[in-house]
């Protein structure tokens, strides 16, 4: 079932994208992640409108739209930036942080199966 190529999957990918619909329930819950209102109310407050830009900025437009959230220029230009930013952070940061938890994961899996140990 997986596309052959790229432009398949292109098409797949579009296709899917105009059937995308959100209920009510589901539109809630999915807002509630995006602005963190699981946290407690002051850092929801503080973490959530951020969080929501990073979250809505990586959706497809009719994502967007289906979830009731608009894109404004400042979203955008806050998007971006926070993008920007973190791309330098990365090439300045140290290669083993940088690879974090990644490269602990990995670290364990081999320490257990060189040891035979379960990995539940």
């Amino acid at each position: 079932m997986w596309p052959a190529d790229r432009e398949a999957f292109e098409a797949y990918w579009k296709e899917s994208v105009q059937r995308i619909e959100v209920d009510r329930q589901t539109r809630a819950y999915l807002r509630g992640i995006a602005e963190v209102r699981f946290l407690p109310g002051p850092l929801a407050k503080v973490l959530g409108p951020f969080n929501r830009v990073m979250t809505v900025g990586f959706l497809p437009q009719e994502f967007r739209d289906e979830l009731g959230y608009e894109w404004t220029g400042r979203d955008r230009a806050v998007f971006a930036a926070a993008l920007k930013g973190m791309a330098v952070a990365n090439r300045l940061m140290p290669g083993p942080l940088r690879r974090f938890p990644f490269n602990v994961y990995l670290w364990d899996f081999r320490r257990r199966m060189r040891k035979g140990r379960s990995f539940v």
